[in-house]
């Protein structure tokens, strides 16, 4: 794994959360923590994190991590997708628009190319966005139509719909028109989660 990723395990979490209490049970820290939710620390913090983000190396950390195609998500989807003919093009191999990236074209994660119809993988974090912010359906709808406007179909799947592969199986299914044969979908999930614990 590069420097700087790891995995957090559950006693990663605990040790967490028991900071966490210790810090909010000394009324100094209590204090601190209330003087960083203030705008003009707010302010200091914007403005350090915009320092830090123009440094080369943390640029290359930043561009390394976005360079690394397919993404974990992508990853547990691929043995899945592949059942369906699903070639996976989130390396911008695929494009459905007009021109380059600039004018708006979109980069679908997989297509099945004879019957243009696209897949794309929205990873839990944009998943938990979709609680907080409004704004985010309205993306994903606009991306949906864009997609219809060149003569595309869009299906979003989230980072974590594989947990579920019977639900999963028969949105596929259903999406795509038909159903692979001989599929084992018990080793197919038990090859999805080993894909996910490796990471």
């Amino acid at each position: 794994m590069p420097s700087g990723i790891y995995k957090r395990t559950a006693k990663h979490y605990a040790i967490l959360k028991e900071n966490a209490i210790k810090g909010w049970a000394n009324p100094i820290t209590r204090v601190k923590q209330s003087l960083a939710h203030q705008k003009p620390h707010n302010e200091i913090q914007k403005r350090a994190n915009k320092e830090c983000h123009l440094r080369p190396d943390v640029k290359q950390r930043i561009q390394h991590r976005l360079a690394v195609r397919p993404t974990l998500s992508e990853r547990i989807f691929i043995p899945l997708l592949q059942l369906f003919n699903v070639e996976y093009t989130g390396d911008w191999s695929y494009l459905v628009g007009p021109g380059s990236p600039k004018d708006g074209t979109k980069n679908p994660d997989f297509v099945h190319k004879s019957s243009n119809k696209c897949v794309d993988i929205v990873t839990n974090i944009h998943g938990s966005a979709l609680h907080g912010h409004e704004d985010v359906p309205q993306k994903l709808l606009t991306r949906i139509e864009h997609f219809h406007r060149y003569g595309h179909d869009l299906l979003i799947l989230f980072g974590d719909d594989w947990k579920d592969i019977a639900r999963l199986w028969q949105t596929l299914v259903n999406y795509f028109g038909f159903e692979p044969q001989d599929v084992d979908l018990a080793a197919l999930s038990a090859e999805m989660w080993r894909i996910a614990d490796e990471g």
